[in-house]
């Protein structure tokens, strides 16, 4: 019975300590989140869960506004970025009342980003794309968008970034082998066979 009592404690014990071991990114009611970290969001899990460390979320605020006619407003793509450790962060919206108001949302739309009541610090930009939308390729536009030096951009998302860093200091070190073992060969080259390596160089 002990050895029971004390396998169940032991699994809360580890349970609650997963629930901590992450970011809980908790939703508003009016916001639809389309992409995280570079990728579509397929599901519409409220909280998100996050690993520790730094992440960009875009999402739209969508609303049926109440105002005359009424009609329903969805917003460009807002794009976050913030970092967290062991936390619950909530996202938290304005509310929209009239068209106005949500025409000038638009444009500049205003948010926050609150844990255990205190305010996470976030960069903020819009993912805009010029002209007609019929259909648009996000995965391909946050890409883009995170190889620039915007204030919402994460350039570690990009596909091939840390690998193609790798593959520099690999190619370096191999560039140094070979001037290496160049200068080697030339200091045991005769003079004739120096002028020839010279001549060749000069003219390159």
């Amino acid at each position: 019975m002990k050895l029971i009592k004390f396998a169940l404690l032991s699994g809360l014990i580890l349970s609650c300590t997963n629930v901590f071991a992450d970011i809980k990114f908790n939703v508003s009611q009016d916001a639809t989140v389309v992409l995280v970290d570079g990728k579509k969001q397929q599901l519409n899990a409220n909280p998100i869960i996050l690993p520790n460390g730094e992440h960009q979320i875009g999402f739209r605020y969508e609303k049926n506004i109440k105002d005359g006619d009424g009609y329903f407003f969805s917003s460009n793509i807002i794009l976050i970025k913030f970092k967290g450790d062991n936390q619950t962060i909530s996202l938290e919206l304005p509310t929209l009342r009239t068209k106005y108001q949500a025409s000038v949302y638009n444009k500049k739309p205003t948010l926050s980003l609150i844990s255990n009541g205190q305010a996470v610090p976030f960069k903020q930009d819009l993912l805009l794309k010029k002209g007609f939308q019929l259909s648009r390729d996000l995965v391909a536009e946050i890409t883009a968008y995170n190889l620039t030096n915007k204030p919402a951009a994460l350039k570690s998302l990009v596909p091939g970034q840390v690998s193609n860093n790798s593959v520099s200091k690999k190619d370096k070190s191999k560039q140094n082998q070979i001037e290496k073992k160049f200068i080697e060969l030339y200091e045991n080259a005769d003079n004739y066979t120096k002028s020839r390596i010279k001549a060749y160089i000069n003219n390159k």
